[in-house]
């Protein structure tokens, strides 16, 4: 008898176990249940957002938005939807990379653990230099200033707004060679402190040190003004000696640095220049840690300005590990890019070839069906021709820029134009033409995502109206569903 009441026990024991742990299974399904429909909900707002953040915006109009980002997302990145940016900027992120390279759709990502959680598009989107925006989420949100720009929404994040836009600064052997004839016309105290070698040799020191150091650079706008943060990181055992960065910026955007010059990092351990022609310069005796130099500008460069910006990095040697790394051999189309190897001199190039013919206008991007649509295209230089290399059925444009067009259906239409001057300078600009449909707003609910939803007449979700913990069915919510 016993033995028989120990063995009825230990099976109300092991049964008792296995009912608290089928508790806990279906506890553990039914939380991460409620976080999925949580988290599909949150996503939908969020999309609802960007696909609503230009109704109501006339050109000028400035508002202060904020979104929360949804399911604990690290990070937010904003494309412009006019023209993307470099794919190679998002190497670390495979996806996204691949996603910009391919000129897909999806301009708004959210990462979180270093990998895409959600992707779409927000085809009325534009964004500064360098053509997109990554936010970092403050107290859960990321808030933006949303100005009205023809037909679209111009965002830049608010002064507060933490950002991680950083950009790799590449290898270029035309960019360095440049540099060389400013900072040789500059009488820049302590920016050299031996004679340069031959052009060829310096390219190769040059490309040694990029191998090694990486280089970052990273806009930010605020209040009408702008800065340019720089960020040199060597990799571990890495010293490069006699380092120095030059920043030159286009004369035709800039007359006089002076006057525009918002400050600069002024470092304690290595020298800085500023040449009002426009030209600064940072310089170190040794470099082997983490070092950020920026300086600002009171007024804010056009994107082809900030876009034309030279700056390059220079050093005596470059040290690893203790040992002396020799300078790397150029490729042939490194050395074909640089023009003026095989001379071993550094000659400014005519006048002619210094401007490059740019279009310097923005296009609308989104027109609702039935309505006509016009765009003037301007250009850099004056007497440009215009024509169309790619356009929708019906799309014409006048020599001197002017583009009509009255779309017959709905979805999208790819545009290029083309500038061109007499002397054979030409300039292209590609962008896509959302054909929306006009549709009655609110005009009935339906369920999504698990709440109430209200839609528009051509089907296109709107608004939460209820949340629903339970389930919905037929456009209302439901405890049994």
């Amino acid at each position: 008898m016993q033995k028989r009441g120990l063995a009825d026990n230990a099976f109300a024991i092991a049964l008792g176990a296995v009912v608290v742990i089928a508790i806990a299974i279906v506890g553990v399904s039914a939380v991460n249940t409620v976080r999925e429909r949580a988290c599909k909900a949150e996503l939908a707002d969020f999309q609802l957002f960007f696909s609503h953040l230009s109704e109501g915006m006339r050109p000028g109009t400035v508002n202060e938005e904020s979104v929360s980002i949804p399911c604990g997302a690290k990070k937010l990145y904003i494309m412009d939807s006019r023209q993307l940016p470099e794919a190679d900027w998002f190497a670390d992120y495979p996806l996204v990379r691949d996603s910009v390279k391919g000129k897909a759709a999806n301009t708004i990502f959210l990462m979180r653990d270093e990998q895409v959680l959600s992707s779409f598009e927000a085809p009325n989107v534009q964004v500064r230099y360098p053509r997109f925006l990554c936010l970092l989420p403050k107290s859960g949100k990321a808030t933006l200033r949303v100005e009205g720009f023809g037909g679209s929404v111009s965002l830049d994040p608010v002064c507060s707004q933490p950002t991680c836009d950083e950009v790799l600064e590449p290898f270029d052997a035309g960019r360095i060679t440049r540099v060389f004839r400013e900072s040789d016309k500059a009488d820049c105290p302590g920016c050299v402190d031996q004679e340069f070698s031959s052009i060829p040799e310096e390219l190769g020191k040059a490309k040694t040190l990029y191998q090694n150091v990486k280089i970052y650079r990273k806009y930010s706008y605020c209040d009408g003004k702008m800065k340019i943060h720089l960020f040199f990181r060597p990799e571990d055992g890495v010293v490069a000696r006699d380092f120095r960065f030059f920043e030159a910026i286009p004369k035709s955007c800039i007359e006089n640095l002076d006057q525009v010059l918002d400050g600069m990092t002024r470092p304690d351990n290595g020298v800085s220049f500023v040449q009002p022609d426009p030209l600064l310069m940072w310089g170190f005796s040794t470099l082997d840690e983490d070092t950020e130099v920026e300086y600002g500008l009171d007024i804010i460069l056009k994107d082809e300005c900030a876009a034309s910006i030279d700056g390059s990095a220079l050093a005596r040697e470059v040290e690893k590990k203790g040992e002396v790394l020799e300078p790397t051999a150029l490729t042939p189309d490194e050395a074909k890019s640089n023009s003026d190897l095989q001379s071993g001199k550094v000659e400014a190039p005519p006048e002619s070839q210094q401007q490059e013919l740019r279009i310097t206008s923005t296009p609308p991007t989104t027109v609702k069906l039935g309505d006509n649509y016009s765009y003037q295209v301007e250009a850099s230089e004056s007497g440009s021709l215009f024509t169309l290399t790619q356009a929708p059925a019906g799309m014409t444009i006048t020599q001197s820029g002017l583009i009509t067009w009255k779309p017959g259906k709905q979805g999208k239409g790819q545009v290029s134009v083309r500038a061109q001057q007499q002397g054979g300078k030409a300039a292209t600009q590609e962008f896509t033409v959302l054909v929306a449909r006009n549709c009655q707003g609110h005009a009935e609910r339906r369920c999504a995502a698990g709440d109430v939803w209200s839609f528009d007449s051509c089907g296109v979700r709107e608004e939460r109206v209820s949340n629903c913990w339970f389930g919905c069915r037929n456009g209302n919510c439901c405890l049994f569903c």
